[in-house]
């Protein structure tokens, strides 16, 4: 049975199946009896393999060539025996919906799991943000607007946040976490709404456009981290409103009265008007007499 033919090199169209009831008109007419066996070059027979033909599924099992890492990681590289595999920090894949663990060989945090019996700490540092951007090669972030591009795509996103999957254990369940994941789904739901607006009167070419839909954007992030802050300081609540006075360390009271006299004389600078710049280069956003 030859598997690489010269002519086509397709190996599928030159495999026989042997099982079961299998004829050929020279096995009809002179009895020839067959059996597959190796026409490979690169494959050295052997009397075993015609004395054990049910083994031959095994051949490929044999290691070929061997991998190894890169010189330059090797000092990168964890002690050996303190580490029972790695895995990709940043996600593969743009998707807020299915968070990517695994990396390209199948590693992951829990290809290795602890021992059952440590106590698992929710520690809920997933929960104080409800977006998963990616991050750009300057560390950036990058939002993607599947409305403009994909709809019918956009269309098929939950857009709830990724870390509400945990509360589907009832070990991490709690009530409050889910009025939070509620709570950052209903701005995730905003947020695809505005997304929505911009694909809608998207016009190519027009700068002018892009940069107030970025400061429309900007705006809205900077909302949601004041609407998420003012829900985790809901039960935060301020008893007493009094100033507290400045305090200073100093050596002597001869320090206290020269450093009393420079705040004075300080303040009185300050509150003088401006007349004009001594020099192009003073922009006037400091205060005088600070550095620059």
């Amino acid at each position: 049975m030859n598997l690489y033919d010269e002519d086509d090199h397709v190996q599928d169209r030159g495999f026989r199946i042997n099982n079961g009831m299998h004829l050929s008109m020279d096995a009809i007419t002179s009895g020839t009896r067959e059996r597959p066996m190796h026409n490979n070059p690169f494959t050295r027979f052997h009397q075993s393999i015609e004395d054990y033909p049910m083994e031959l599924g095994n051949m490929d099992d044999h290691k070929l060539f061997g991998t190894d890492n890169f010189e330059r990681m090797k000092p990168l590289m964890p002690k050996k025996g303190s580490t029972v595999g790695t895995t990709t920090i940043l996600p593969t894949a743009d998707t807020d919906e299915k968070l990517i663990y695994y990396d390209t060989q199948g590693e992951s945090l829990y290809t290795n799991p602890p021992d059952p019996n440590v106590p698992v700490v929710d520690h809920g540092l997933d929960e104080t943000s409800p977006w998963s951007f990616r991050k750009s090669n300057y560390n950036q972030m990058v939002i993607n607007n599947a409305w403009a591009k994909d709809p019918w795509g956009a269309l098929k996103e939950s857009n709830a946040p990724w870390w509400g999957l945990k509360l589907s254990t009832p070990a991490f369940y709690k009530p409050e976490k889910f009025t939070k994941f509620l709570q950052q789904y209903s701005i995730r739901l905003d947020f695809e709404a505005l997304k929505k607006r911009h694909a809608s009167e998207l016009r190519s070419g027009d700068f002018a456009q892009r940069d107030r839909m970025k400061q429309e954007v900007a705006g809205f992030l900077a909302d949601a981290d004041r609407r998420m802050l003012e829900f985790e300081m809901a039960d935060v609540y301020v008893t007493d409103h009094k100033p507290v006075a400045k305090k200073f360390s100093t050596l002597s009271a001869e320090e206290d009265e020269q450093y009393f006299a420079y705040i004075r004389s300080l303040e009185d600078y300050n509150s003088k008007q401006m007349g004009g710049r001594v020099s192009q280069f003073e922009s006037g956003r400091y205060e005088r007499g600070s550095l620059k």
